[in-house]
């Protein structure tokens, strides 16, 4: 029998990292020494117990076929380091500094951001130090990088958003603890670094959407000149440090962000439903022309032409939080995966038994959508 820790045994997939272009290469500058062939063989997947990625070698760079590849394949479950906390002695969690931390980190230069030039990265470390952080050589609680990044190594390089993959990560690290029944203060955190001059302290991971930084280090000018990105104040910073900080126009509130298309009213195709039914009429065709002298009279017949309907267009569910956000979509749900899949089993009839992904599609196929 399987340990519970290693099931299901055919885990549904969560989310999959998008590299950059010239990935595996360090750098864009790098891209021409790999070959295509090895580039499509890299992947990083997030599954409901596990973390699997491949990092292929060229040993023979550009010129290296398909054949002579080596693949550098592995696969951590949930219940091992770096995701979950080390034992001290062989049988005491080592959470004496703080949990383990699994985050995105993204490359920077004089608050320019070079990930189109070297792609970001999602790294981890054994704890956190209390959200410690260091400044000129000197640790603090409120200014400068975390004090992590200097015992920190990198997991996968290269890829485009590493926001998204890490809050994704850390929706199936909370779905695993949950089933487990391991204790969550043993389990990783999830956070972001961007690296700036300043770096700030980073909420957590929640719910499958992108971290938000509590503060972002002003970028470079853009296009035009004039604009610059705005800063938001940390609630963090000590209160003696913001009136020059405001002052000098180095921090201020960020705007809030809406939806460009949340005030549009629904087109009159949008307010038919799903399913819209296109009715096409010929009309009988305006005579009055032939009235005139010399025209001559051609009688034109009204044609009615059969409604078509309009298919709705076909949706391809792949990954568990697609089927998440489907649920609470149709049925009025929310909450974490684990709870909205055990509502939506719940209001369907749904047998609340097996994997979250395998009650998540049966969910999603008693719907017919």
């Amino acid at each position: 029998m399987t340990s519970k820790y290693l099931q299901p045994a055919v885990p549904a997939l969560v989310a999959e990292a998008e590299y950059m272009s010239f990935a595996p290469a360090s750098c864009s500058c790098c891209a021409c020494l790999y070959p295509q062939s090895l580039k499509k063989r890299q992947y990083a997947r997030l599954y409901e117990n596990k973390i699997e990625w491949n990092v292929p070698v060229a040993p023979f760079c550009c010129f290296t076929t398909n054949t002579c590849i080596l693949d550098w394949i592995s696969v951590n479950y949930y219940d091992r380091p770096p995701v979950s906390a080390g034992m001290c002695c062989y049988c005491i969690p080592a959470v004496c500094c703080g949990p383990p931390v699994i985050f995105g980190k993204k490359p920077s230069c004089c608050c320019i951001d070079l990930t189109p030039m070297c792609g970001q990265m999602v790294m981890a470390a054994p704890c956190d130090y209390f959200g410690l952080k260091v400044c000129c050589g000197i640790p603090n609680c409120c200014i400068g990088k975390p004090c992590y990044l200097s015992a920190a190594l990198p997991i996968i390089k290269g890829v485009k958003n590493s926001e998204k993959f890490v809050a994704d990560f850390n929706m199936a690290v909370d779905s695993y603890a949950a089933r487990t029944g391991i204790p969550r203060r043993q389990m990783a955190t999830f956070k972001f670094v961007n690296d700036g001059i300043f770096i700030g302290s980073n909420n957590n991971a929640r719910g499958g959407a992108p971290i938000e930084p509590q503060f972002m280090v002003r970028h470079a000018e853009t296009r035009r000149g004039s604009e610059q990105s705005d800063v938001m104040v940390p609630s963090l910073v000590p209160a003696c440090f913001r009136p020059f900080l405001e002052r000098n126009k180095l921090i201020r509130p960020m705007p809030t962000l809406q939806d460009p298309d949340a005030n549009q009213e629904p087109t009159e195709l949008q307010a038919a439903g799903p399913n819209p039914v296109v009715s096409t009429r010929v009309v009988e065709r305006d005579t009055s022309i032939s009235q005139r002298p010399g025209v001559d009279t051609v009688p034109v017949a009204s044609v009615e032409v059969p409604p078509v309907t309009v298919p709705p267009p076909a949706r391809n569910v792949k990954t568990l939080v697609d089927m998440v956000e489907i649920l609470k979509r149709e049925l009025d749900l929310s909450g974490s995966t684990r709870n909205v899949i055990q509502a939506a089993c719940l209001d369907l009839g749904v047998t609340d038994t097996g994997s979250l992904g395998d009650r998540a599609r049966l969910c999603i196929e008693d719907l017919g959508v």
